[in-house]
């Protein structure tokens, strides 16, 4: 967040030195974790945007019942970061699907989610109304304080999150209600 006011004053080819840089120590040692992932959409979000003139994302879907694959896949990953206990995975999941009143969300088999399944589901999820979009990551912030445990990684994939579908994120605390 602090880099990013100084970031936006390189050149683009500067930019792109940078961009090549950061993907290519990310990828490193082979793998890209949940942090680095955060870390790249996060930059990318911000500076993308401002060196490249992109035609604003138009909204396409008014109800998040269009998109329950993808809001399974969001919360699902949300539910699976912090816990290897399954019985807490499926709680976790289960009171964040409650908060969106509509069935069919399923806890998607963590073997079963990708990177690219996760930027495609935030690709579709950036296209709701504007304001849907709070009801989703309201429902990510009880996914993560249900256990009254919040990890730095479930932080920064809430504001990953919040950036990719452009909307601001709600107040986080472990007692957060379901109102």
């Amino acid at each position: 967040d602090i880099a990013i006011p100084t970031l936006k004053q390189l050149s683009l080819n500067q930019y792109s030195l940078f961009k090549e840089n950061l993907i290519a120590l990310i990828e490193m040692d082979n793998k890209v974790d949940l942090m680095e992932w955060c870390l790249q959409k996060i930059i990318f979000n911000h500076l993308d945007g401002h060196f490249f003139k992109f035609t604003q994302t138009r909204a396409r879907y008014a109800h998040l019942n269009q998109l329950k694959k993808e809001v399974s896949v969001i919360l699902s990953i949300l539910a699976y970061t912090s816990q290897d206990d399954q019985s807490i995975v499926k709680q976790s999941f289960s009171a964040a699907a409650n908060t969106l009143k509509f069935d069919g969300l399923q806890l998607v088999n963590k073997k079963d989610i990708g990177l690219a399944d996760l930027n495609q589901s935030l690709k579709k999820l950036a296209q709701l109304k504007p304001l849907v979009k709070p009801k989703l990551l309201k429902a990510c912030v009880i996914g993560i304080t249900h256990d009254q445990i919040i990890s730095p990684v479930e932080i920064e994939l809430l504001r990953a999150f919040s950036d990719v579908i452009d909307c601001p994120l709600p107040p986080i605390n472990s007692s957060s209600d379901t109102n």
